[in-house]
């Protein structure tokens, strides 16, 4: 996933705003003017959803649906604090490891970048 600052800020707020509710979800339309290059399609839109367990990303139609248990919601919200002095090419990993169980085994690897 990528976005300026301000959109990656945004969606960590979304994300934490659902993990402090502890129920419901929010749905995001993205911009699909943009190109996708580097990428072969641009999704339509994101999903976001507290449910329980661990963080399940997944595409889904032409989106992305990502569903967590609240605590595992605020651990995802940590991966997208782009600090203020971020540059082009700031970006951070969320994919599952062997031994991780805040991210689903079947979980999509999942990067967040900031747009140059």
């Amino acid at each position: 996933m990528e976005g300026t600052a301000e959109e990656l800020r945004a969606f960590q707020s979304h994300i934490l705003s659902l993990a402090r509710k502890g129920h419901g979800s929010v749905f995001i339309k993205t911009d699909v003017t943009r190109t996708p290059l580097p990428y072969e399609v641009l999704l339509e839109q994101l999903v976001v959803a507290v449910g329980s367990g661990p963080t399940l990303v997944r595409v889904v139609d032409s989106g992305v649906e990502i569903v967590a248990s609240a605590a595992n919601l605020e651990r995802l919200a940590s991966f997208v604090d782009v600090p203020a002095e971020a540059g082009s090419g700031w970006h951070a990993h969320y994919e599952h490891y062997p031994g991780n169980e805040y991210i689903a085994a079947n979980s999509e690897p999942t990067t967040f970048s900031l747009a140059g």
